[in-house]
């Protein structure tokens, strides 16, 4: 049995939290209940009386030592209300895009006070051009919301985020990940060029706030600008634009530091930005288990998330054109030793040219520990009960490099050619001991050397205002070999399954070669009949060809190797697919309310086997889409999809080869295997407002399927052989989420539900059986954002989790406690405290406390950072979790990263 873990200070920390929040807020709530007055109205067109939706209201106070501004915006009904800090002598300006500014002087005395505005149209011709003293905070326009990033600093913020969370409607996760009125920002840019990539996280973590001018989110963003309007894949982007005097600098930061347990890091972030080249180089090492790149980062310079599934939308071929072979490090590993460095250089050759490349080394080494105890059931009984120590050592090494080459005219031509090339090493060592019906101690290792050469043409041409084509070809190869062997001193596993000769030592090894080559190629041609209208139509093809040998061997003591196969018969399997289709696609814009696309695509597909099961099968069918974007008053912006989707097998499920997977189960493929066919609908709802400064947010997805891939299980005791089967069973899945959001004085407060639910159908020794898995999760956020460097986040969540498959039933419950404070000690120093609190219950019960601390000094205006960080300070040393499958319910305790302290100095330039 794992061992309950139980701490004593959970009450006493959440009075600790209690405390410091009601600390940190009393001076803040009490100076501004007392003293703010409240100045309401509406804003009109002067002609027509029309209320005017998302005009600026700006006050500026000047009768204290320094000017005080405030800013508020007017609803759907023109309507206002700005919370001012005090009476007095306030300047009170009303600006909305396209009409004449509206400014005045206000004795503020009473605490409410009712003013009504009129805007009178500009002219069309300008005689001249006014500079007023302050621009509008925020600025709306049909897809674009502009903020001066001026009016939303106090002069405290460091870096982007910083800056970023200051601005309404725009939060800010732990990933780094911007959304923008609760959409995910896509693509990240500097002065209209795709940052690092396009990565968000590097650049909110690197980018000066002082070097911000204006943020500028673009709803409808495209590479290619002339496609906006008409293409369906819009991105949203957000654009940094930098202060005239800042750009062209050098900027970044150089951090170093050592402490307790011989803990160091290192790490070198320099970036040099013009107009027309920017360089960078980014380096790090450390032993705190800190990733110096995340995954996300690796995707971004590749193309973004998108890389990971079809390319070509319109094939159904899922083979992606860059894939990314990588074993993750463990989230918690108890050592760790990571190494990056990264160059990369953009320039303009010319006027229409660009030339970007990057190169980027990782070298990462990380360890851990669990503990597992297994249960397997069969026929609604517990059969078995197994436990394990499981001790891991993963290794990683990665190369990466990429040449991007743009040809950009006047917005009527757009060509880019980019050429990539990666080569990984992997490596994994596992030593495992196994106790259940008899002890197993097993040891595994595992080398992958994934290579990969990639190229991408994307060619988009304007031929005049109703014609525009886009012409896409991409070639990938990909060659991996993946080495296991499994090593075992007592005695034989998988006895039934494995044709074994006896020996005193057991060694398995199991080679794996892959090779996989794609072409794909289609050309899109768009007719715009007018502004509301226009077509689309497609035709391409995509080849794919797979190709893989797996031979597993047992060693003999004298260095020999015999086979477990049959020698008579070659594994190596070969299967070619071929996809010819064509698109057809209608949109049609509806006075600025509505977006409608209907269409179809058609698909020639064959594949052909050439090995074990040697044939060829052909399909043709159609699939249907439709979408529907509208924004109805007092509802809010909808969208509605509805797409019929065909998926094929993954690969090594139509093999017949036995894989060995793990020391207890073997893998084997079903070469009958078909299509899957799905439904998938998916229901999105925004609601924001900025005067009420709320936003309400619903996602639902649901998938539909009839006829899937599921997974069917025969058991030996702890063995297990998995067989893939294709089922017409009816099953779903759907996961919907809300939340909402509300802005008040300092606050924000953001209740969030996410539920999921599933279906699922395997078969366990034959016989076919239902799952059911639901999961509600339940939480909220609370942000305080103060002056004075006071800044505090709570945020609560408890899940939920059932299980149900026939006689079997599990039910999970978990509670996490999460909060940030950053507080402004004294002049120069700042205090900055992580906490977490997670409890779970089921089957077993644990409560873990994790509290990161630092403490930090920095003189005014100088580069030079000191800071002591202390890391899992109350020392919890495991984490606990449960999982449960079609055969067997597993729980799990893994060994965290221990205690450490760490002085480091920062230099920023």
């Amino acid at each position: 049995m794992l061992p309950k873990i139980t701490y004593p200070f959970m009450r006493f920390s959440i009075r600790m939290i209690f405390f410091l929040f009601v600390g940190c807020l009393s001076n803040d709530l009490w100076s501004q209940e007392s003293t703010s007055h409240e100045l309401k109205g509406i804003v009109l067109d002067a002609s027509s009386e029309v209320p005017l939706e998302y005009a600026n209201i700006v006050a500026t106070d000047s009768t204290g030592n320094e000017p005080s501004v405030f800013f508020t915006m007017t609803d759907g009904k023109g309507y206002y209300e700005l919370m001012l800090k005090g009476s007095g002598a306030y300047k009170i300006e009303v600006s909305y895009l396209g009409y004449r500014k509206h400014s005045e002087v206000v004795d503020i005395q009473d605490s409410q006070t009712v003013m009504d505005f009129s805007l009178e149209v500009l002219d069309t011709e300008l005689s001249e051009v006014v500079i007023t003293s302050h621009v509008p905070p925020i600025i709306y326009k049909e897809d674009t919301i502009l903020y001066n990033a001026s009016s939303f600093s106090d002069g405290s913020e460091r870096k982007l985020r910083e800056l970023l969370q200051q601005m309404p409607g725009i939060e800010i996760d732990e990933q780094n990940n911007i959304f923008v009125e609760g959409r995910k920002v896509d693509r990240l840019l500097v002065e209209g060029k795709p940052f690092f990539g396009g990565d968000s996280e590097l650049a909110v973590k690197s980018l000066p706030a002082d070097a911000v001018k204006t943020v500028e989110v673009l709803k409808e963003y495209n590479k290619v600008s002339f496609l906006s309007s008409v293409s369906g894949d819009n991105e949203m982007a957000m654009n940094i634009k930098l202060k005239e005097e800042k750009k062209r600098f050098v900027f970044g930061e150089v951090e170093a530091g050592g402490g307790w347990e011989k803990r160091g890091m290192g790490r070198t972030d320099l970036f040099y930005y013009s107009p027309e080249v920017n360089a960078y180089g980014i380096g790090g090492i450390n032993n705190t288990n800190q990733q110096l790149m995340s995954m996300k980062q690796w995707l971004q310079l590749q193309g973004g998330m998108e890389q990971l599934s079809t390319r070509n939308s319109g094939s159904i071929l899922n083979q992606s054109s860059k894939i990314i072979d990588h074993l993750m490090l463990p989230q918690n590993g108890i050592s760790s030793i990571s190494k990056m460095g990264a160059l990369g250089l953009d320039f303009s050759l010319s006027k229409h040219y660009q030339l970007n490349t990057y190169l980027i080394y990782s070298d990462e080494k990380g360890a851990s520990e669990y503990a597992f105890i297994n249960q397997y059931y069969a026929d609604d009984e517990i059969i078995l009960e197994e436990s394990r120590a499981d001790a891991r050592l993963n290794k990683e090494k990665r190369w990466l490099l990429n040449t991007d080459f743009i040809y950009e005219d006047n917005e009527k031509d757009y060509l880019s050619v980019s050429l990539g090339s990666s080569l990984n090493r992997l490596m994994n060592e596992q030593q495992l001991n196994s106790f259940g019906l008899e002890s197993n101690v097993i040891s595994q290792e595992q080398n992958r050397t994934p290579k990969e050469i990639n190229m991408d043409l994307d060619w988009n041409r304007k031929h005049n205002d109703k014609n525009i084509s886009t012409t896409e070809f991409n070639f990938t190869r990909k060659r991996s070999v993946d080495v296991l062997g499994w090593n075992n001193e007592s005695q034989p596993f998988l006895i039934n399954e494995l044709p074994w000769v006896q020996e005193v030592f057991y060694q398995v090894r199991q080679d794996e070669f892959g090779l996989v080559s794609s072409f794909q190629g289609q050309f899109k041609h768009y007719y715009i009949l007018n502004k509301k209208n226009h077509f689309s139509a497609t035709i391409g093809n995509n080849y794919l060809f797979n190709n893989l040998d797996i031979v597993s061997q047992q060693e003999l003591s004298d260095g020999t190797f015999v086979s477990f196969g049959n020698e008579d018969i070659s594994n190596r399997q070969k299967i070619y697919f071929n996809d010819f289709f064509s698109i057809f696609n209608y949109r049609h814009k509806w006075k600025r309310k509505a977006e409608f696309e209907i269409g179809f695509s058609t698909h020639q597909l064959n594949r052909m086997d050439r090995g074990l099961n040697a044939g060829s099968q052909s399909y043709f069918f159609m699939l249907p889409f439709f979408k529907i974007e509208s924004n109805i008053p007092k509802i809010g912006e909808i969208e509605f999809k509805y797409e019929q989707k065909r998926n094929l097998p993954r690969k090594e499920q139509i093999y017949i080869v036995d894989k060995i997977t793990n020391f207890n189960s073997i893998y084997q493929g079903n070469a009958s295997l078909a299509m899957e066919s799905s439904h998938n609908l998916s229901l999105d709802l925004n609601k924001s407002n900025i005067f009420k400064k709320t936003h309400f947010f619903f996602r639902s997805l649901l998938t539909l399927t009839n006829k899937s891939i599921q997974q069917s299980v025969l058991t030996d005791g702890l063995n297990q052989k998995y067989l893939p089967y294709m089922s017409s069973a009816f099953l779903y899945r759907s996961r919907n989420t809300a939340s909402y959001t509300k802005e008040w004085g300092v606050f924000r407060f953001r209740p969030r539900l996410t539920w999921t639910t599933s279906s699922l159908e395997n078969k366990v020794d034959g016989e076919a059986l239902k799952t059911y898995q639901n999961r509600l999760d339940i939480g909220w956020n609370l942000r305080c954002k103060f002056k004075k460097r006071k800044n505090l986040t709570f945020s609560y969540k408890k899940s939920f989790a059932w299980f149900r498959q026939s006689g079997i039933q599990t039910i999970n419950n978990t509670d996490q406690l999460k909060s940030q404070m950053n507080m402004g000690l004294a002049k120069g120093w700042m205090f900055r405290t992580e906490y977490s609190f997670i409890s779970f219950k089921g089957g077993n019960t644990s409560a873990n406390h994790l509290l990161d601390v630092t403490v930090e000094y920095q003189k005014e205006n100088h580069p030079l950072t000191v800071r002591l960080t202390a890391h899992n300070i109350l020392d919890n040393k495991s984490i606990l979790s449960r999982n449960t499958t079609g055969t067997f319910i597993s729980q799990s305790e893994e060994l965290i990263f221990p205690f450490y302290a760490m002085l480091s100095l920062s230099y920023e330039l």
